[in-house]
């Protein structure tokens, strides 16, 4: 008798410990931090409530980076929003059908990235595969050539050579373009600043691209007036290493995988486009 009330008296303690850590854990996973009626916010919901305040840090760093009036505002924030929720319920508002059908292609966003995503976290892309294709695009990995250049520019071709026996004789080549340039450069004494190929008109181009460090043209016409083009400075093109492009080109391989992926899915569901009928339609309107 006395060995069977000591193993109930055991049993009943470990029942009781059981529950009290039970207990605790369940008050810990649900630490109330506001009520709404019988509606209960939990430091849980506040957590999920902090993802849209970043995604850099976990829900504790942001908590702690936090000011008191920050964190809450926030809680304010979530209580806000859900009584203008619990009140649009009891008097039954209801979205209309054009609501309906954003939320509905807001539901067919998320599926469609979340299909993408795990096709991608399937087939990961590898350090290998980024490599192969470092070394067979260098080309495209290039920072180019860069032209520090100056400009006189004035709107007739007399006074372009006017001006060009002057700066010959010795004139400074920044005064004569505060004093004589009829675009924004004037300000700057014609100073264009850092220029690649492809962002100028091409007769400009042409021969900025071909002078010499601290050599200036003769006069030179474009759609903008009569220039004298001067190059102040040469930065040679330079080769990006695999690292500085590394994540750049996990996103082309990525973005060809999911090209891939869409041309094997119009191939499975057996795709057929018939624009005729588009533009029949358009002309009928």
């Amino acid at each position: 008798m006395k060995e069977t009330e000591r193993v109930i008296n055991f049993s009943w303690k470990v029942f009781i410990l059981l529950f009290t850590v039970i207990s605790l854990s369940v008050a810990q996973e649900e630490r109330i931090i506001a009520e709404i009626g019988q509606e209960k916010i939990t430091l849980e919901q506040l957590e999920k409530e902090m993802g849209r305040y970043g995604r850099s840090q976990n829900f504790k760093d942001r908590l702690e980076t936090l000011t008191e009036e920050g964190k809450k505002r926030i809680l304010e924030q979530l209580i806000k929003e859900r009584l203008f929720y619990l009140a649009a319920q009891e008097e039954g508002i209801k979205l209309s059908s054009d609501e309906e059908e954003q939320m509905a292609r807001l539901k067919k966003y998320f599926l469609i990235r979340k299909y993408i995503s795990q096709k991608i976290k399937e087939n990961p892309v590898s350090e290998e595969q980024m490599r192969d294709y470092y070394e067979r695009n260098k080309e495209k990995f290039v920072i180019p050539e860069k032209r520090k250049i100056s400009h006189i520019v004035v709107s007739d071709k007399e006074k372009a050579e006017t001006l060009w026996k002057k700066l010959k004789e010795g004139a400074e080549f920044a005064l004569m373009a505060k004093e004589n340039n009829i675009d924004g450069s004037k300000k700057t004494g014609g100073d264009l600043g850092w220029i690649s190929k492809g962002h100028m008109v091409k007769e400009f181009e042409d021969v900025a691209f071909n002078l010499k460090k601290n050599e200036m043209s003769g006069v030179v016409k474009t759609k903008f007036g009569y220039h004298i083009i001067r190059l102040e400075d040469v930065k040679l093109a330079e080769q990006k290493s695999f690292e500085d492009v590394k994540e750049d080109i996990r996103k082309k391989i990525e973005e060809e995988m999911i090209r891939q992926l869409e041309e094997n899915l119009r191939r499975k569901y057996n795709v057929k486009v018939n624009f005729e009928n588009m533009i029949k339609s358009e002309k009928e309107r």
